[in-house]
């Protein structure tokens, strides 16, 4: 049976490569894709799903950060640090699950500002 895709869906690849170009971090990259789903009902959209392919300290061949993006995957990164494969797999899952949050968060305050209820939203900074 073929379902209606019922959700936003972001695809990144961690790449960690020293090039001229640098991939945007996962958080920027979720975001934007999000946003880009405007084709999809608010509904729709609260249900965000990422898929993150991480390799190993090597990073990504040529060919396979190829293969990737023909696939609809985007570069994208933790940082400038090279990351061991187990500590990348957790920060990545931290930074995607912490975005989603952030999205699903500001998507109830704009619900309950649109029913016309008072809720207060803060967005707290961290300041180091």
């Amino acid at each position: 049976a073929c379902r209606t895709k019922e959700w936003s869906e972001t695809k990144v690849f961690l790449d960690c490569t020293v090039e001229d170009f640098a991939p945007l971090p996962v958080r920027d990259v979720i975001l934007k894709s999000v946003s880009e789903s405007t084709s999809l009902s608010t509904a729709q959209r609260s249900k965000s799903r990422v898929i993150m392919a991480i390799g190993s300290e090597r990073g990504w061949t040529e060919d396979e950060a190829k293969l990737f993006r023909e696939v609809g995957f985007e570069a994208a990164s933790l940082g400038k640090s090279i990351l061991r494969v187990d500590t990348a797999v957790i920060a990545g899952l931290a930074v995607v699950s912490c975005t989603l949050d952030e999205l699903q968060a500001k998507r109830k305050f704009e619900e309950g500002s649109s029913n016309g209820q008072k809720r207060k939203y803060e967005e707290k900074s961290v300041s180091s």
